[in-house]
């Protein structure tokens, strides 16, 4: 049975420039030739350009030396035996200006693209590798290289922190990679496509602020800054393989890393204001920025290092009586702020110091280092109407009075065993919307798809991570379902769907629009959360009549039935 509400758009705060396509490669067509050449198309967001979503607000912003992508290089194998099916190494202007590209590969007789090659490419299982700026790490890889040594590829012992702090961006940019192992080719001739590949940085960075109070009576001052040793790899996975989830070398660094201190503190008369207090990352980072700007405080970096799996920690000397007695004070990585145990790539870490009454406090702090906007509020007209069937929850804690932490658990699995044919473990979802400019629906997750379908179910299409809604001053349906790409849980197994209105000539940014209330999704509703269990445990509970208890009650299940009335 189907329940509709009815949604209306209310001021929203937005993100992200607006995807577009770019530096497609494929033959110009032969006069009189009738068949659209065959492309393969990879998507690639560039660390620094999240997908459009309002949930992922907060991260904090890369500077455009930061997300500056200056090469790019890009390999595609089969799966099953490692085979090379394409290698580009194109240009990437849109990627330095930190929009989305789409990169396409004609599938010509050309390029040795037989009709029965190309057939073979639906459904296909591939492995994706994508590197950016790979000469920073003094990368050799090419058009001859093999899977294994894609995979292979490691920064070596002379960059990123194991022989000289790296404090300033090079020319080359900071590497950046992102991979896609066993996922599947989407589309159908002429125009197939791989799922979105996420480049992240391969480096992070600390960045240290000091302050002192105004006229405090001390003469204070920092002796020595480091952190300390056997922290820092000797050598590390240029991709982030999730298996560890970080692939670490066995070795490292086995000296304290020194850190020049800098020669004079900056007075502040706001000491505390400037403690990490729960804000958004980027809000924080903004706060620091201004009294970096307007120096009341100083800043000793940042300084650009490899991902660890340890905890950083350090320790700083410091004097408040100009250097005649020496004190020390330790530091290291918060275990529970923002749940950090490690030091991964891509991540700022601030760690701002400060005296206050003869003691040097210090207070680090972990953010995401991914986000590129700004960000904008605006009135905007249009509504959404959805409708669904019944669907499997999925509740972590089983906390009867917790609802908004629940998901739709979807899995993989067709009718008949058969792909082109409706998909068994996951809702039927009918969008109505009016709109008068062009939406999307987007998944931020490359371990999960769209299908598109009709009122009558009679065609089932894979769309990939993106369905597109043409304007539309009446009302329209758009059907479809989430299934994950694989029968077993993925390394990431949540999926966050989002529904953006793109503005096209009237220098508004797009705007994500919000979902009804009654599929689980983020509190402001602009996202509807999906989670896969894996096909074995979602079929063990789907035919159960479980319901969540009156809250207060700890459930018996993590998953129940949702049946709507």
């Amino acid at each position: 049975m189907k329940r509709t509400y009815h949604i209306f758009l209310t001021a929203l705060c937005c993100l992200l420039a607006v995807l577009t396509n770019g530096c497609v490669t494929a033959d110009e067509q032969l006069p009189g030739e009738q068949q659209q050449p065959a492309v393969l198309s990879v998507y690639i967001y560039p660390s620094g350009q999240p997908m459009v979503t309002r949930a992922d607000e907060g991260l904090v912003d890369a500077y455009a030396r930061e997300k500056a992508v200056h090469q790019l290089q890009i390999w595609l194998f089969r799966h099953s035996d490692g085979q090379q099916l394409l290698y580009m190494s194109p240009e990437s202007n849109n990627l330095i200006s930190g929009e989305a590209e789409r990169y396409a590969y004609a599938l010509s007789e050309e390029n040795g693209w037989t009709d029965a090659k190309i057939e073979a490419l639906k459904g296909l299982a591939v492995d994706v590798y994508v590197l950016a700026n790979g000469s920073s790490i003094g990368s050799t890889l090419g058009e001859s290289s093999t899977r294994d040594e894609v995979k292979a590829a490691i920064i070596s012992s002379d960059h990123f922190g194991t022989t000289t702090l790296t404090t300033d961006i090079a020319t080359e940019g900071l590497p950046m990679s992102g991979y896609l192992e066993n996922t599947t080719i989407t589309g159908n001739r002429p125009s197939f496509q791989v799922p979105v590949v996420r480049l992240l940085r391969c480096v992070s960075k600390v960045r240290f602020i000091f302050a002192q109070l105004e006229d405090n009576g001390m003469d204070c001052q920092i002796m020595s800054l480091q952190l300390d040793a056997s922290l820092i790899p000797t050598t590390e996975n240029v991709f982030n393989f999730t298996a560890n989830p970080y692939s670490i070398s066995a070795t490292y660094i086995s000296s304290p890393t020194s850190i020049t201190p800098p020669a004079t503190i900056a007075t502040t008369d706001d000491i505390t204001g400037l403690i990490f207090d729960g804000q958004q990352p980027q809000e924080y980072e903004d706060l620091i920025d201004e009294a970096v700007s307007s120096r009341k405080v100083t800043e000793v970096g940042p300084i650009y290092l490899r991902e660890s799996d340890k905890r950083l920690t350090g320790t700083i000397q410091f004097s408040v009586d100009g250097g005649t007695t020496t004190k020390t004070a330790t530091f290291q990585m918060d275990a529970t702020d923002q749940g950090a145990k490690n030091f991964s790539r891509n991540h700022t870490w601030i760690v701002y110091a400060y005296f206050l009454g003869g003691r040097l406090y210090v207070k680090p702090t972990i953010l995401p280092w991914e986000a590129a906007h700004d960000r904008y509020a605006f009135n905007t007209q249009g509504s959404t109407d959805m409708a669904y069937e019944g669907y499997l929850r999925y509740d972590k804690d089983k906390h009867a009075f917790t609802w908004n932490d629940t998901y739709v658990a979807v899995a993989y699995g067709f009718e008949d065993n058969d792909e082109s044919k409706k998909p068994l473990y996951s809702p039927l979802i009918e969008l109505k919307t009016i709109n008068n400019n062009e939406q999307l629906l987007q998944l931020n997750n490359e371990h999960f798809f769209f299908i598109k379908t009709n009122a009558e179910g009679s065609v089932y299409i894979h769309s990939g991570q993106m369905i597109e809604i043409a304007p539309s001053d009446e009302q329209q349906s758009t059907f479809f379902y989430v299934v994950p790409t694989t029968t077993a849980q993925s390394s990431d197994n949540i999926a966050k769907v989002f529904l953006t209105e793109i503005h096209v000539g009237d220098g508004m940014p797009p705007v994500n629009k919000p979902f009804n209330h009654n599929l689980p999704g983020d509190e402001d509703h602009t996202t509807i959360l999906f989670y896969n269990p894996g096909t074995a445990t979602w079929t063990q509970y789907q035919n159960q009549s479980v319901y969540k208890p009156q809250p207060g009650n700890i459930q018996s299940y993590q998953y129940w039935w949702q049946d709507l009335e």
